[in-house]
């Protein structure tokens, strides 16, 4: 659920939109062949930030990542960069009413290159932690 939030957030984010239609923004995995530039994210872990005798906290603490594709690395990591500034230090609630606040940008760096159909592929790789509830 926290994932159709957060993507909801990047896709309405002026900077991210004016370089990518909201509908290349992915969650989990790209549609075949995707016109470039694109964004793919993922929740990669998220167990839960405290455990005491009572039991499992609704509360997250995870880990997200969101990689940028696009047609030279200068332009991948752009929109990386862009992504780390829609979301570093936001709090708040997100469009599917969960609540989130980004505290840390663990890594964000570039992938190498890969065959992409009859081109390359460039991808710059972005992972930051984050506290939740999802809604």
């Amino acid at each position: 659920m926290i994932m159709s939030g957060i993507r909801t957030r990047l896709a309405q984010d002026s900077g991210i939109s004016a370089l990518v239609p909201s509908d290349r923004v992915y969650i989990g995995m790209a549609q075949r062949e995707s016109r470039r530039p694109y964004i793919v994210c993922y929740r990669v872990d998220a167990p839960p930030a405290g455990v005491t005798l009572d039991g499992s906290s609704a509360l997250k603490d995870g880990l997200f990542q969101f990689d940028s594709y696009a047609d030279t690395q200068i332009d991948a990591e752009k929109l990386a960069k862009l992504v780390e500034a829609s979301l570093e230090d936001y709090g708040g609630t997100l469009p599917d009413n969960s609540t989130i606040q980004f505290y840390e940008t663990q890594n964000c760096g570039d992938d190498a290159y890969e065959v992409g159909g009859a081109s390359f592929i460039f991808r710059s790789v972005l992972r930051m932690r984050a506290f939740f509830t999802e809604a």
